[in-house]
């Protein structure tokens, strides 16, 4: 694959920028959740000023927030760019100006027009700023989460309620092990929970001294802040009421101001802004073709399960492969290498015709004896649905008697190689991707209705004495396919029960340290040389994957459905894996949000503040395999701990087939590791 995308990347180098030239995006679609905190924050009209009149005001104040001097659009996520709009469910759209964004090795600064979609920052947003040579061994680090809630921690994360009301919100700091020095190294704070959705948060830095012991001075525009001594400057006076109040929630919480080095707050975005687009296309699709497309079968094969003369291929696990295409409603237009929405002249997400995705199904022998289940399957990094020709997931087909059934995720599939190479040499194009996600999800939606619906009424089924049980209707996905089937599974309404293989969420954390995105990462440094915007154009690309990517999804599969039917996940991590970080599904059993860890985690240390449960349990669930790796070490890097990666190693282990099957059938994890980590050779 790596050869491939070298290949793509010369290809793609001369290519043209076909992001410059998209439709303004700033339509939203209403969903559920739409108007329920409009303008909510007290005191957020300060943003126009003292005076008043907020429609005489232009925003950005200013293409670069003057906050950190290092980088123009830090601190991140800077409230500079937060326009107020009465019309928006946070009260806010977020605006940034032509050249507040990086400028690739052309001078084509990242578009800022599709960033209007978004009516706050996303729920994974990575907090950054830059402090030259700043001393970081008193900060809360990736494994000693919980020194970020102690009295003294020299940065606070506040999470700010609409009656004043705040509360210490837990997190982990590092700098960014890619940068060219010390004076110019982004100082990353993630969360260690997943963010609410349209809430207010507040972070803080104070005290902070170099590695010499020195004093951090603060920037010479905070100090104004600071001292509320503006009037020079139209564009900070207009924020100093903005600020005064971050001071006074600050003090409040026992952050004196004559401490702060830098302090502001931010607001994330509304299901809406999330959710709306997705949700309209799931609805839509649905209401339109109740029973899921039909089928079109192409091609069929049918195999023995061993030599008999007949001449038939041999394949001890399959009976009956069929592949077809599916028609779907499409809500895409092309543009250049890629697709993005297809929007009307008011910006509104309409459909544009329909088109064919292809399908692939695999019927397992034992299915010929009993009625089989379905397992929908998604699958990993860029790849396709042919990935369920693979042997162990053949096995867990015949074994446990299941359907396959496999559409392409467009968007993240091998169709979207040269969108995706393209993006990271001018990353105007990442909605290329972005927009193209929502399409493939809808496809795993529609093919996993048809499934459902169409295919035990298929003639190539019923002339084969197949039997299709329909009750039992499941979804499995490992490594992309575990990322985005937490996405999946809170969208569908046909599938109560989704087993997730080496899951993560939060590509702005994951990326860095992912094999996956080193081929990517190697050149975008090429055309962003500066290691701090390419921090920031990963948390610009986080920002737009927040329609799809299940760190915006994930509280909805269990704690907040958007349908009111709750579903269940089975999430099995590999400690240390070199490709889909650990830590992120940690987060969201610190969340509390249904999602908790089954006890026996792991034999080294005990993650703080983690919801813990005990065996069996009933519901979702995440559980640590240990193929001898140790945890990886501080830093946004690769893993190199010399064992290997643990990545794929599930798939070899029995036990975890026994565990699936019987979470899939009845709902309930069992304890396949006798009382004791799950601990297995390398």
């Amino acid at each position: 694959m790596v050869a491939l995308l070298a290949a793509l990347v010369l290809a793609a180098s001369g290519c043209g920028d076909d992001g410059g030239g998209q439709d303004r995006d700033t339509g939203v679609t209403p969903s559920e959740d739409a108007g329920s905190d409009v303008g909510a924050d007290a005191g957020d009209t300060s943003d126009s000023g003292d005076d008043a009149d907020a429609g005489t005001v232009s925003y950005p104040l200013s293409e670069c927030d003057p906050l950190v001097e290092q980088q123009c659009a830090m601190p991140w996520p800077s409230n500079l760019y937060m326009a107020p709009d009465d019309t928006r469910a946070t009260g806010y759209t977020l605006t940034f100006g032509e050249t507040s964004l990086p400028a690739n090795r052309n001078g084509s600064h990242i578009d800022p027009e599709p960033y209007a979609r978004m009516d706050g920052y996303g729920l994974g947003v990575p907090i950054m700023a830059v402090f030259p040579d700043v001393d970081v061994s008193g900060m809360a680090g990736r494994y000693s989460v919980e020194e970020s809630v102690a009295a003294d921690a020299p940065v606070v994360l506040l999470r700010v309620s609409e009656d004043g009301n705040h509360e210490r919100v837990p997190y982990w700091a590092e700098l960014d092990v890619h940068a060219e020095s010390a004076d110019d190294q982004t100082l990353f704070v993630r969360p260690a929970v997943i963010l609410e959705e349209n809430a207010r948060y507040v972070v803080a830095f104070r005290d902070l001294k170099t590695t010499a012991g020195a004093d951090i001075a603060p920037s010479e525009a905070f100090q104004k802040l600071l001292d509320g001594d503006t009037g020079d400057d139209a564009a900070l006076a207009a924020r100093q009421a903005r600020f005064d109040e971050v001071f006074t929630i600050l003090e409040e919480a026992g952050v004196q101001r004559d401490s702060l080095t830098l302090a502001w707050d931010f607001r994330t975005a509304s299901s809406d802004a999330m959710h709306g687009r997705m949700l309209q296309m799931r609805d839509e699709a649905l209401a339109a073709m109740p029973d899921g497309p039909e089928f079109t079968i192409n091609e069929v094969r049918e195999y023995v399960a061993q030599d008999d003369g007949s001449g038939k291929p041999v394949d001890d696990e399959i009976f009956l492969e069929l592949e077809g295409t599916i028609e779907v409603p499409h809500y895409m237009r092309k543009l250049g290498n890629g697709y993005v929405f297809n929007l009307d002249d008011e910006g509104n997400l309409v459909q544009n015709g329909t088109r064919d995705a292809d399908v692939l199904i695999r019927v397992p022998h034992s299915a010929v004896d009993e009625p089989a289940g379905l397992l929908t399957y998604g699958h990993g990094l860029l790849g396709s649905r042919e990935e369920i020709y693979a042997g162990h997931l053949s096995q867990i087909a015949n074994d446990y008697n299941y359907i396959l059934v496999a559409v392409d995720l467009v968007g993240m599939s091998y169709r979207d190689q040269e969108a995706a190479l393209t993006s990271v040499l001018d990353l105007s194009n990442f909605t290329k991707l972005a927009d193209r996600l929502h399409q493939g999800m809808l496809e795993y939606i529609l093919v996993t209705r048809a499934a459902g619906t169409r295919l035990p009424g298929l003639e190539e089924i019923t002339s084969r004495n197949i039997q299709v049980y329909t009750d039992e209707q499941y979804y499995m996905g490992g490594s992309q396919g575990g990322i985005f089937g937490q996405t999946f599974m809170a969208l569908t309404p046909d599938i109560e029960r989704g087993y997730l293989a080496v899951p993560g969420n939060n590509y702005s954390t994951l990326l860095y340290r992912s094999t996956g995105f080193d081929p990517f990462h190697s050149n975008m440094k090429n055309t962003y040389g500066s290691a701090l915007d390419r921090a920031v154009g990963i948390a610009l690309m986080q920002l737009l994957w927040a329609g799809t990517e299940p760190v915006s999804y994930v509280r909805r599969i269990e704690d907040e459905p958007f349908d009111g039917t709750p579903t269940h996940v089975l999430m099995t991590v590999a400690k240390g894996d070199y490709q889909v970080a650990v830590v992120t599904n940690e987060h969201i059993a610190r969340t509390d949000i249904g999602i908790p860890i089954l006890e026996n985690y792991d034999a080294d240390r005990t993650p703080w503040n983690l919801n813990e449960v005990s065996y069996p349990h009933t519901g979702s669930g995440i559980i640590l395999y240990d193929f001898g790796n140790p945890w990886p070490d501080d830093g946004n890097a690769i893993s190199d701990d010399g064992v290997g990666d643990p990545h794929s190693k599930l798939s070899g282990v029995p036990a975890a087939g026994e565990q699936l099957n019987h979470f899939l059938r009845t709902g309930e994890i069992i304890d396949v590791c006798e009382g004791a980590p799950c601990q297995f050779d390398p």
